[in-house]
């Protein structure tokens, strides 16, 4: 008589039961000895997140050379006297008392403009002047800077710009403002080199020790323009991607200056159509 099979059907039935055991102990041990893993979309506390690019650059622009600060914050590259136009004397004493006007530190024979500055410093004279040179279009543009010196009995030029040949700039123009907020004025001298580009160069003249001094060149601006308003230089410089022709760029770069930090720094940067470039100042 045959049996009925209950003999072996519990045989593999407790070989079963024995496998699933050693597979659930064998998962358990498993993932004793690794750490959980992360939630999707945040990253492990360990990594550190690097700032990103600012994005407001067209992309043929060059970034700035030191690293860029997070998004949140504005561009604070600085702007040095890298490259300034007026340079120190020593320069020759114009004789005359400390409250001579300014139109007598104009040299005869020349024709020009000049403004007196209380800086912090003391009082400064500027002065842009020009010469007519024989057979050419142009003139000869000069530009000073003036203290005066008790001890050598008048005006000593301190910062001095000079085009005798008449082959770099069709004029000078100054302004003074106030840009580092101490309530007394700098001085601002717009270059404005020959070409039909007219191409623009900028020197910001401080004080440093009493004496007064260039703190601050910023980039020439292509077909430039300036404008001077609430403690800021705005410069606007010409942009010619893909080969656009000198006639006619596609757009402006707007670069903002302002005094950071114990030094003048560009704080914000853009992009804007010619149609909304305003005239400049200077």
């Amino acid at each position: 008589m045959r049996g009925t099979g209950t003999g072996p059907v519990v045989a593999v039935s407790s070989a079963v039961v024995v496998v699933s055991l050693v597979v659930v102990v064998g998962f358990l041990a498993g993932r004793s000895g690794r750490q959980e893993p992360t939630s999707s979309g945040s990253p492990p506390s360990s990594l550190s997140m690097s700032p990103r690019l600012p994005t407001n650059l067209p992309s043929h622009i060059p970034r700035p050379h030191r690293s860029p600060l997070p998004s949140a914050a504005p561009s604070v590259t600085e702007v040095t006297a890298k490259g300034q136009i007026l340079r120190p004397g020593p320069h020759p004493v114009v004789a005359g008392g400390e409250f001579v006007g300014c139109g007598e530190l104009i040299r005869p024979g020349f024709s020009g403009d000049c403004g007196v500055a209380a800086m912090a410093g003391g009082r400064t004279i500027w002065v842009s002047e020009s010469k007519p040179v024989a057979g050419l279009a142009s003139a000869a543009n000069f530009a000073h800077v003036f203290t005066f010196s008790p001890d050598l009995g008048g005006w000593a030029e301190q910062l001095r710009a000079s085009d005798p040949q008449a082959h770099l700039w069709s004029s000078i123009e100054v302004a003074a403002a106030d840009l580092t907020g101490d309530g007394k004025p700098e001085l601002v001298f717009a270059f404005h080199f020959l070409g039909s580009g007219g191409d623009l160069g900028l020197d910001i003249v401080t004080n440093a020790d009493g004496m007064p001094v260039v703190a601050a060149h910023p980039e020439d601006a292509v077909q430039g323009s300036v404008v001077l308003s609430d403690g800021r230089v705005a410069q606007y410089l010409a942009r010619f991607p893909h080969g656009a022709p000198n006639c006619c760029p596609p757009f402006f770069l707007q670069r903002t200056i302002g005094y950071v930090e114990g030094a003048f720094r560009v704080t914000s940067v853009g992009k804007v159509q010619p149609s909304q470039v305003p005239a400049s100042s200077l």
